[in-house]
């Protein structure tokens, strides 16, 4: 990604102009041809591909053909321009700010913004009346068979396609229910639910609403043309290793491809008229296209086409109750949701305590921005749309201005498919504790994790006990197994706090994307808690044509690692999403080394839940490398009220 301009500021200065980033790589990447550019172009090409291709020589003249496109058509270029085009004044004093080449604007040494610590106001009071009758009604909806649950009133129960759908009222609460008869939770496969009756009607009909708006894919062949187009275009200035090379440059031309729909239209009609005459340097890197790019791969900005139009049309059934669950047909939960839950289980105040942490911690760190390429999304459907949340546009405040996501907890080593190294902290958390213990924002960050991201914890905790105690508990056990090891954790100090893996997501939406969650527990539930003042963003889960509500308060629970899931657009001033879970390679390396523990197998072996706490590390040394120094604490005795720990 291009290098931008840090955001500094003079002390003292209320107003200062800077130059606009990127949106993407494209707008810095100068879309003419040289020869020079075609050598490195066809060199960068070559090493792409497996070894014994022979590298192409250029001996022929490119100076008359470098004057036009290699199609022959001028109409075929598309200059990425930049969104903003001129250096503007930003609003308010930036006195503190600071940018890098991938972040929003931060003030993290501005003392006056802080992250209030009110993890003493923040926790599920379990003898209370309402939550445990809450506890007994989930229990009595998970396991109730066939249509009918205890005290229910105004049930209404309806089958098709495979399914059984129930709505009803508990305890004033509107209900709805789905058994998904032939949906198997604990089915192999990267997509199991994509074979189920309703997922294969549902994406019929988008097709059906898709050719009907004469809305096409982009072809294999038209994806390749427009991929030699940019990398004789670009002469280089694409850069990655094999595979991870030919990635990054079918993206680019995916972009291009949604930028522009006549673009697919041109490119098609070229190759349809192969009368048409191409330039030798064209047909040669279009060989090497083809060699490496070989299938055409998950096009994001294609579904989320599909996506919009199965919203627009209504194709998705749409969710709206108090509590939702989804089962298979073995009674397992598949998705499960509630609204409101901080006013069931913490208070409206906690709620808010939790907006506003995490609006101000956003404010003091800056919010990492999203990949460019395996995100381009986040620039070129999001953004646009929201360009009120578009740090780049000076006339934004950047405390309203910011999108993005955070990473912080324990993760696979990248590059370690064979889980052969010791697990590693997020990006995220290694940038905060090299920052130093003693800084402003790392400070603040433990405020964070005590008490927002606590509370997040305690809610998706609950539930996650009354839908999958096995899994919670081998969620724990994953906990417990690095508490005094020095892998950098980012636990928060909930004794009952199972997981190892948490994003923060800031005034974004969520794209389906190639590789979504695939790193995630298998067969695990990731927690999501939504918080802010906005409308809209429901999740869409196609695989079960379901559009679920996730109002602000909102908890949901789900197979984030076999579903494939987005947001809808959704329109206000700030949401934050917080997602919760543990990576499949972080268990399996546990069970390898086995940390004292067994974590849960393929051979059925499961471990039990274990008592005990996460101990909390902020009073930890950093090493060097900016990894935290933990040390073993003895385990605190579970607060009064709290849930069994089996």
């Amino acid at each position: 990604m291009p290098t931008t301009t840090i955001a500094t500021q003079p002390s003292g200065a209320a107003l200062s102009t800077y130059p606009h980033p990127s949106r993407h790589p494209g707008e810095n990447l100068k879309l003419t041809r040289t020869l020079a550019k075609d050598e490195k172009a066809m060199e960068m090409a070559n090493a792409a591909l497996e070894e014994g291709n022979t590298f192409v020589v250029l001996q022929h003249n490119l100076t008359q053909e470098a004057q036009f496109l290699t199609t022959g058509d001028a109409s075929l270029q598309v200059p990425l321009e930049a969104m903003y085009k001129r250096l503007r004044k930003w609003k308010g004093d930036m006195k503190h700010a600071r940018q890098w080449a991938t972040t929003n604007i931060g003030f993290p040494t501005a003392q006056k913004i802080v992250v209030e610590d009110v993890a003493e106001k923040s926790h599920v009071d379990y003898d209370s009346p309402g939550v445990a009758q809450l506890e007994v009604d989930i229990e009595n909806i998970k396991d109730a068979k066939g249509c009918s649950v205890d005290d229910a009133t105004s049930f209404l129960c309806d089958h098709r396609r495979g399914q059984t759908v129930q709505v009803f009222t508990l305890h004033g609460l509107k209900v709805m229910k789905i058994i998904f008869e032939d949906a198997d939770v604990h089915a192999g496969g990267t997509t199991p639910y994509s074979t189920l009756p309703c997922a294969q009607h549902f994406e019929k009909t988008v097709d059906s609403e898709m050719d009907e708006k004469k809305i096409l894919k982009p072809s294999l062949a038209v994806v390749q043309w427009i991929v030699a187009e940019v990398l004789l275009a670009t002469g280089g200035q694409i850069r990655g290793q094999s595979q991870d090379f030919w990635k990054r440059a079918r993206d680019l031309a995916q972009q291009l491809l949604y930028k522009d729909d006549r673009l697919a239209y041109l490119t098609q009609w070229n190759i349809d008229h192969p009368k048409v005459c191409l330039a030798k340097t064209f047909e040669d890197m279009l060989e090497l296209v083809k060699q490496g790019i070989t299938e055409e791969g998950f096009n994001p900005y294609y579904q989320r086409q599909r996506d919009e139009c199965a919203v627009a049309s209504g194709l998705l059934r749409h969710v709206s109750a108090d509590i939702f669950m989804a089962v298979d047909g073995k009674g397992e939960v598949i998705v499960f949701a509630m609204s409101d839950c901080f006013q069931r289980l913490l208070s409206k105040r906690a709620e808010h305590n939790v907006v506003t942490s995490l609006d101000n911690y956003s404010n003091l760190q800056p919010v990492p921005m999203p990949d460019p390429l395996r995100d381009g999304l986040h620039w070129l459907n999001w953004l646009p749309h929201r360009r009120d949340l578009d740090y780049r546009d000076p006339t934004n405040h950047p405390h309203r201005a910011k999108s993005g996501v955070y990473d912080f907890g324990t993760m696979s080593a990248p590059g370690d498919p064979d889980n052969t190294q010791t697990p590693v902290g997020t990006k995220d958390l290694l940038a905060l504790n090299a920052s130093g213990k003693r800084s402003h924002v790392y400070q603040q960050s433990q405020n964070l994790r005590h008490s927002a991201l606590g509370s997040c914890a305690q809610l998706a905790d609950f539930f996650l006990h009354k839908l999958d105690p096995k899994l919670r508990g081998e969620y724990r056990d994953a906990v417990h197994s690095l508490e005094g090891s020095p892998i950098p954790h980012f636990f928060s100090t909930s004794h009952h706090d199972p997981f190892l893996a948490r994003s923060l997501r800031i005034n974004a939406a969520m794209y389906e994307h190639e590789n979504q969650d695939l790193a995630d527990w298998h067969h695990g539930l990731a927690g999501f808690v939504s918080v802010g003042d906005y409308e809209g963003g429901d999740l869409i889960l196609r695989d079960l044509a379901l559009q679920i509500e996730c109002k602000p308060g909102s908890v949901v629970l789900f197979r984030n690692r076999e579903l494939r899931h987005s947001t809808t657009r959704w329109t206000g001033p700030r949401r934050f999403d917080v997602k919760m879970t543990t990576q499949e390679a972080v268990r399996q390396w546990i069970t390898e080394k086995n940390h004292g523990i067994v974590l849960a197998r393929d051979d059925g072996l499961q471990s039990g839940d274990q008592s005990g706490a996460v101990s909390d590390q902020s009073d930890s040394d950093t090493e060097p490398d900016g990894r935290a120094a933990v040390s073993a604490k003895p385990t605190p005795k579970p607060t009064p009220g709290s849930p069994p720990l089996d």
